[in-house]
């Protein structure tokens, strides 16, 4: 072979070709743009989702105030307007006035004018008395007595002989139309085992029964006009207006009976009479 002869040339390998990639920057006007975009999707899928939250809060809530109600019924509360007018039932009563005591009270039309239980020891006094229509009750109004005396040991045992009875104030409700007076219930029990219930006015004096205690259990309290009476030299003395008998004396009860004596309709009826009570200035 001819060395000068020419050599038939072997083919480069093929080089890649590089393809120039390029990446395109946002400009930087359009980046608020972006921005914005992306905190409006935020907003969005948070409302979404917030939503959805409160959906389901709502629903868990009914259902459980459904369970509750079911275990816990609701009381249903009845409020009676204040500005409802009330009507006085004393209005077309009778009235009784003392002239000695220049006082006066009501009393219903159907009650009869009868003889208080106690009689006063003044000539000059007025006293009445008014009984129910079954005339299971009565209330006595005596203008003056005096008189009373004795006395018991409050710390001797219940029902011994100089024992003080036991008298146990239930209520006092003032009367309006009389200051320092009010109408009490009350039970007095000599032994323990009999109960009187009684009704009565007392006053704020000392020994009054204004209070659970144990003491003589006179019901009477002191006048403010008697002391007029020829027989008092210029000084009041006591004024009884009670169902008692200035003893604080009533029916004879079991405890429990006693005290539910007070709710019979006449008995009420009794104590609006006293509550009528009224000083003439």
């Amino acid at each position: 072979m001819d060395p000068n002869a020419q050599q038939p040339q072997q083919p480069l390998p093929a080089q890649p070709v590089q393809q120039e990639v390029t990446q395109e920057i946002p400009h930087k006007s359009q980046l608020p743009k972006i921005l914005l975009m992306v905190l409006g999707a935020v907003v969005v899928l948070g409302l979404i989702g917030g939503a959805y939250y409160l959906g389901m809060q709502k629903n868990a809530t009914a259902v459980s105030t459904e369970k509750s109600s079911a275990a816990y019924p609701t009381k249903v509360v009845t409020v009676i307007p204040t500005n409802i007018p009330t009507t006085d039932i004393t209005t077309n009563w009778k009235i009784y006035t003392s002239t000695t005591e220049k006082a006066s009270f009501k009393y219903p039309s159907d009650w009869t004018i009868t003889k208080p239980t106690i009689q006063s020891n003044y000539p000059d006094a007025d006293q009445i008395a008014v009984q129910s229509p079954s005339g299971a009750i009565k209330v006595s109004w005596v203008s003056a007595l005096n008189g009373f005396g004795g006395g018991c040991n409050a710390n001797a045992v219940l029902g011994s002989v100089d024992g003080c009875p036991l008298v146990t104030v239930i209520s006092k409700t003032p009367i309006v139309n009389a200051t320092n007076l009010f109408v009490i219930s009350a039970t007095i029990t000599r032994d323990g085992q009999a109960y009187e219930p009684f009704l009565a006015v007392q006053d704020t004096g000392v020994g009054e029964l204004l209070s659970t205690m144990r003491t003589m259990g006179y019901d009477m309290f002191t006048g403010r006009n008697n002391g007029t009476l020829p027989e008092n030299t210029g000084h009041n003395t006591n004024v009884l207006f009670s169902t008692g008998d200035a003893h604080g004396k009533g029916p004879s009860l079991s405890q429990s009976d006693a005290n539910a004596w007070f709710d019979k309709p006449e008995v009420q009826q009794a104590k609006l009479i006293l509550l009528s009570f009224t000083y003439q200035q």
